[in-house]
C-alpha cells in the first residue's frame, strides 16, 4: 500500500507543477464531444440517437484514457530513464502502475462528471449518478487487466504504437461506440461479446438513457466483474512474463 500511495503522490507532484496542462487535460477530452451538443439542439434532430452516440462516446473518451495512460505509464519512465531505479528497488512494478492510475482515474472522472454535467443540463436526463460510480468501479478491473498486457508488450518492444493505434481503432468499432455492434457485416458483432468495453458502455447508456436501476443491470455489472476478475489474472502472468524476458535480455536498459 505504500508503494502504491508513493507513486500516486509522485504523479500528483508532477501533474500539479503544472497547473494549466492539469486544467487542459481535463477539459480537452471534452471539446471533441461539443458539434454533437450543437448538433442535435441546432438542427433539432432525434435527440435519443445523438444522446446515444454522446453517452458512448463519452464513457469510451474515459475508458481508452485510462487505459493508453496507464498501459504507456512504465513506457514513460523508461523514456525519463527512472525505469532502472524503480526496478533496482523493492517496490512491485503493478504497485507502481496501480499508484499511476489513481491519480490518471481522478482526472478522468473530472471529465467524465462534467461530461454528465452537460449531458444532464442540455438534454434533461435524470442521472443516477450513485449507480455510474458503481458502474465505474465494477469496470475498472477490466480496464487496469487490458492496461497491464500493454504495458508488458510495450516494456518488450518499445516503439509499437502504431500497432496500438490499430488495437484502439479495433476496439473502438467492436465496442459500439458509435453504432451498435450487432449492425457490423459479415456477423462480426458477434466478436464483442468477447470484448468487454462493449457490456461497460452498455451498461453506462442505460444507466444515463434509461435511468435504469441497479436491479436492471444487475447481470451486467457481474459479467463484467468476472471479466475484470479474470483477466488481471492473467494479464498479471503476461505482464511478469514480457518483464522477465527484459530483465534476462537486458532490453529494458534500451530506450
Amino acid at each position: 500500500m505504500r508503494h502504491i500511495l508513493a507513486a500516486a503522490k509522485s504523479e500528483f507532484l508532477i501533474l500539479s507543477r503544472y497547473p494549466l496542462n492539469l486544467f487542459y487535460n481535463i477539459i480537452a477530452a471534452l471539446f471533441s464531444l461539443l458539434p454533437l451538443f450543437y448538433i442535435a439542439k441546432i438542427y433539432n434532430v432525434e435527440q435519443a440517437q445523438y444522446l446515444w452516440i454522446l453517452s458512448g462516446s463519452l464513457f469510451w473518451m474515459y475508458i481508452s484514457q485510462a487505459l493508453w495512460t496507464i498501459g504507456l505509464s512504465l513506457r514513460k519512465e523508461q523514456e525519463m530513464g527512472t525505469l532502472e531505479q524503480i526496478l533496482m528497488s523493492p517496490s512491485n512494478l503493478i504497485y507502481i502502475m496501480l499508484g499511476k492510475s489513481i491519480v490518471t482515474v481522478g482526472i478522468n472522472s473530472l471529465t467524465l462528471l462534467v461530461g454528465l454535467l452537460l449531458i444532464r443540463y442540455v438534454f434533461d436526463c435524470r442521472i443516477n449518478y450513485a449507480l455510474i460510480v458503481v458502474v465505474i468501479l465494477i469496470s475498472m478491473p477490466a480496464v487496469f487487466g487490458f492496461s497491464y498486457i500493454i504495458s508488458g508488450i510495450v516494456l518488450k518492444f518499445k516503439e509499437i504504437f502504431a500497432f496500438l493505434q490499430v488495437i484502439s481503432g479495433v476496439l473502438l468499432i467492436f465496442s459500439g461506440v458509435s453504432q451498435p455492434a450487432t449492425f457490423l457485416p459479415y456477423n462480426l458483432g458477434k466478436l464483442s461479446r468477447f470484448i468487454v468495453f462493449e457490456k461497460m458502455i452498455y451498461t453506462f447508456r442505460r444507466v444515463v438513457i434509461d435511468s435504469a436501476s441497479f436491479l436492471a443491470i444487475y447481470s451486467q455489472l457481474i459479467y463484467i466483474f468476472i471479466y475484470g476478475f479474470v483477466l488481471n489474472i492473467i494479464a498479471v502472468f503476461v505482464f511478469y512474463y514480457f518483464k522477465k524476458k527484459v530483465m534476462k535480455n537486458g532490453d529494458v536498459f534500451y530506450v
